[in-house]
């Protein structure tokens, strides 16, 4: 695409400083590890057939998503790198900067090449640290920077008038992650109140986009009627009627404040809070119960008052400056483009805090609506509009920051723990069992469920971990694509054709298993956490033992 109206050099110099301060805060995530779905994602990679046919078998049998170039895109970058987590985070950083570099030029599009709104889109965009999980959580969302890059310049190309190409970026995005599903209505409505044109071509692009999201319909209802498992579920499923209607509702309102002020320090204004209330309407503090109250009641009220205040600010200005529809544009972005999470299975309900991977996306309309605001309430006043951006800047560095240092932290730990087992064991017996305990629970788990300090099952873990030098068999992995030791707390054993895996927490069924599978001592690997001091021992010469 070809911009008709070269950028000037304070608008390259803007963007390049944006560039360097994103790239410097972060940066550190390269010092990080795995987090979370990728380690499913190596399992799968590892056992399973690779061809095109297999893969795109595999983007059938989610019924909850269709996403067939994240599919292939995924298995290209394990192809390429492996189990080195570095590589994948270099890849995530750029892709960011590149989402950036977008936002640049769509911001500068809306409103119409004036520098320092456009710088302030940006920048806000850049540094947010509510969506940071699509950048520190590589590979696995590299679907979620490759669907908003496709649509980002599916969004300029509109903007261009140019709807053949518009339709074409909207479905790559949409094969990469559905987060753009909303853009079949947004676009239209957009052009509708914004654009110029007369009455009837307005009709003719709404009767576009009508034709090709009825035709993305019948590909997601395909693929849904295809196959279905009781591994990937639909929304349906998961959820009562009344909180899916809870979550409906309540998700672009959420999307709103939870992108306007970082999420983590809402729950920390939230807390505070409850701290002042009596302990007889709130719970004790510390307590779950206290926790709840803060989330499901705290929480809403501080949401409501912020965006209570970003409407009143708009209503009372919005006469004063022609950028004030940039505030509509960003509301109408946010909230249209926040229902399709609500519709995410296996999800708490009603859902207190929205994944921050998936603020990503709406952030865009969030920073459009800020600038615009920023824009009416200073009208001019280029300082003042510089001294509220500073506000803005230091609250979502700082707390973009403590993310990213509290991931690391946590990654430290867990490359630990790895790396140790690796290295006392680099080669497994043919039929091996690791058994471990803990001191602690994690993750919400109650204290009777002790766990490693991973978000994952340890067991599917340790399998990813092995992989690539013990070419573990098909078998491992069902008609369904599910890894036997999927939940969180799952523990068991199974075998194949080339040998046996198996994981548990619980030594009683340890004994079983052993007992029946006739398992050898040296086949059990054992180890011990100790939480307080962040330390890894070896145990397994005592379980065999206690065997």
């Amino acid at each position: 695409m070809v911009e008709k109206n070269p950028l000037k050099r304070v608008e390259w110099l803007a963007l390049i400083v944006i560039l360097i301060f994103a790239l410097v805060v972060y940066v550190p995530i390269l010092k990080g590890f795995f987090q979370n779905d990728e380690w499913l994602a190596f399992v799968l990679f590892f056992v399973d057939d690779q061809s095109l046919l297999a893969i795109l078998k595999r983007s059938l049998i989610d019924t909850g998503h269709f996403v067939p170039l994240f599919e292939v895109g995924y298995r290209l970058l394990i192809k390429l790198f492996g189990l080195n987590y570095v590589p994948y985070a270099a890849v995530s950083l750029v892709m960011h900067l590149l989402v950036v570099i977008l936002v640049f030029f769509t911001a500068r599009k809306f409103f119409k090449e004036k520098s320092l709104l456009t710088f302030i889109t940006t920048a806000f965009f850049a540094l947010s640290a509510a969506g940071h999980q699509a950048t520190t959580w590589p590979l696995i969302n590299v679907s979620t920077h490759s669907a908003m890059i496709f649509a980002l310049l599916s969004l300029l190309a509109f903007l261009e008038g140019r709807l053949t190409l518009t339709i074409g970026l909207l479905f790559a995005s949409l094969f990469f992650k559905e987060i753009a599903v909303g853009f079949f209505v947004f676009l239209p409505l957009l052009n509708y109140f914004f654009s110029r044109d007369d009455l009837g071509k307005k009709l003719r692009v709404t009767l576009v986009f009508g034709i090709s999201g009825a035709a993305y319909l019948v590909v997601r209802l395909t693929s849904y009627l295809l196959a279905q498992s009781d591994t990937y579920l639909f929304v349906t499923q998961t959820s009562s009627k009344l909180d899916l209607v809870k979550n409906l509702l309540g998700f672009p309102f959420k999307a709103i404040y939870e992108t306007v002020v970082p999420p983590r320090f809402l729950l920390l204004i939230a807390h505070e809070i409850g701290s002042w209330l009596p302990a007889s309407l709130t719970g004790l503090k510390g307590t779950t119960a206290f926790d709840l109250f803060s989330e499901q009641v705290s929480l809403p009220v501080v949401g409501f008052l912020i965006v209570s205040l970003l409407v009143l600010v708009y209503l009372k200005n919005r006469k004063k400056n022609l950028d004030s529809k940039f505030f509509l544009v960003g509301s109408l972005f946010v909230v249209i483009n926040s229902f399709v999470y609500a519709l995410s299975p296996q999800r708490p309900d009603p859902i207190p805090i929205i994944d921050s991977r998936n603020l990503y996306f709406p952030t865009f309309g969030t920073s459009l609506m800020l600038t615009s605001l920023l824009s009416m309430a200073f009208n001019k006043r280029k300082l003042l509009i510089l001294l509220g951006t500073s506000v803005l800047f230091l609250i979502n560095v700082y707390w973009l920051r403590w993310e990213i240092n509290s991931l690391n932290q946590t990654a430290r730990v867990r490359k630990a723990i790895l790396a140790q087992i690796k290295a006392e064991n680099p080669q497994l017996p043919e039929r091996v069992v690791f058994y471990t305990e803990s001191d602690r629970s994690y993750y919400g788990l109650p204290e009777s469920e002790p766990i490693m300090p991973f978000q994952t099952n340890f067991g599917l873990d340790l399998f990813a971990w092995y992989a690539p030098t013990e070419k573990f068999s098909r078998g491992f992995v069902d008609g369904y694509y599910k890894f036997f030791l999927f939940e969180l707390t799952e523990q068991g054993y199974r075998e194949t054709e080339t040998g046996g895996f198996g994981y548990f927490r619980d030594f009683g069924m340890l004994k079983e298993t052993v007992d029946t599978y006739g398992l050898l001592d040296e086949a059990v690997i054992g180890y011990r956490y100790h939480s307080d001091t962040e330390m890894l021992e070896n145990i397994s010469l005592e379980v065999r033992q206690k065997l």
